[in-house]
């Protein structure tokens, strides 16, 4: 096992794959959140490198979001943290409104809002070289309602947006928040006042085809949508998650577990068993299926902001395939799996493959991995 000292060694600004955020493959279990070691896989070598202590300090975090190389993770009283693992850099950001949810004012389930109450987050690191300093802006999908709120440098209290809708995913893009909802809006705000102000919305079209529904029928499966821009294209990403997978990798329902013979207790993990690619018309809302990826691009969905890299560049990278780390981190409390569900999903062959090596493949890992995207300011410069 290698260390991570590689990722200090250099001054040198360079571009990098992302590395998968794991827990150190040291312990015997993936199944706790107490150690203050991580392991970082690289894509390129097809390597876990260990780093000690990397969250020493916040050794019972959960992390909620990554963008630019930074995380947002929740210490064990569900306290916000922007957190650099590169560079060790910290920061506090102010706690949430007890109005949110009752779950704050209850020690005892304070553990349960630092897993639930952030589904998603995103953030921007901007420098502004007059006054040397780095301004972040911090926004956050929230709540039972999955409602958006944000929060920037040097304020003390987060800003509910103007919204009633539920939302599923959101990048930045153009200084802009481009979200969609769960009920099929694409949505832009702008975020220059105190309090953002929606500036476009357009309900989304997607023709969904008999093969799809025979395939995947609503009883045995579920759906998340991620944004994705690339190259000036902006994508919708449709994954199919088989809610209880067998051995066989065949989706079952409740039933075939009352009818099993086995006296022990079948464990059946939701597994990702497809990906639909559409390219959206932000002007009319329509949804054209993309059958396959346009330059050698490779997407990454997960817990992090979703992003597109080009496989031209990064020639580890597969082209036309999808990159998935499991952000399902709702309803999988005291199971017996969970962080489990990541591989990659090529679009050509419409197959899902394995991402990290077999002997580190697990049913239940946590915390659960997650994407980092290093940039050069944020991997090798102290701050």
């Amino acid at each position: 096992m290698a260390s991570t000292s590689m990722f200090k060694a250099s001054k040198k600004p360079y571009l990098s794959a992302p590395y998968l955020l794991f827990p150190s493959t040291k312990q015997e279990t993936y199944d706790h959140m107490e150690s203050p070691d991580r392991s970082l896989f690289n894509l390129s070598e097809k390597t876990f490198y260990e780093s000690k202590h990397m969250f020493k300090g916040l050794e019972n975090a959960h992390c909620v979001g990554s963008s630019q190389g930074w995380l947002l993770v929740l210490d064990e009283n569900a306290v916000p943290f922007i957190f650099n693992p590169f560079s060790s850099a910290r920061f506090q950001w102010p706690s949430f409104h007890l109005a949110w949810t009752p779950l704050l004012r209850q020690p005892c389930f304070l553990e349960y809002a630092q897993k639930h109450l952030i589904s998603k987050a995103v953030l921007r690191c901007e420098w502004e070289p007059l006054c040397q300093i780095r301004r972040f802006i911090v926004i956050i999908i929230f709540g039972f309602e999955n409602n958006l709120a944000l929060c920037r440098s040097g304020e003390t209290t987060w800003i509910p947006f103007p919204s009633s809708r539920s939302y599923s995913d959101m990048i930045f893009l153009k200084s802009q928040l481009y979200a969609v909802t769960n009920d099929g809006f694409l949505q832009v705000w702008g975020l220059e006042a105190w309090e953002p102000n929606r500036v476009f919305e357009v309900k989304l079209s997607i023709k969904v085809d008999e093969e799809e529904i025979r395939s995947f029928p609503a009883d045995k499966f579920s759906a998340r949508f991620y944004l994705v821009e690339t190259k000036g294209r902006l994508l919708l990403v449709k994954r199919i998650i088989g809610d209880m997978v067998n051995s066989e990798g065949i989706a079952i329902d409740e039933a075939y577990l009352l009818e099993s013979e086995d006296t022990h207790p079948l464990v059946c993990p939701y597994r990702t068993m497809h990906f639909y690619v559409y390219e959206i018309d932000s002007i009319t809302g329509v949804c054209e299926k993309v059958e396959l990826l346009l330059n050698g691009e490779v997407l990454f969905v997960g817990g992090n902001e979703s992003a597109s890299l080009s496989a031209w560049v990064f020639r580890e990278c597969e082209v036309n395939s999808i990159y998935f780390t499991d952000d399902r981190w709702d309803g999988v409390e005291d199971y017996l799996y969970g962080g489990h569900d990541l591989g990659i999903f090529n679009l050509q062959d419409k197959d899902v493959k394995r991402l990290i090596p077999y002997r580190y493949d697990r049913d239940k890992i946590e915390p659960a991995p997650i994407w980092i995207f290093p940039t050069p300011s944020s991997s090798f410069h102290q701050l």
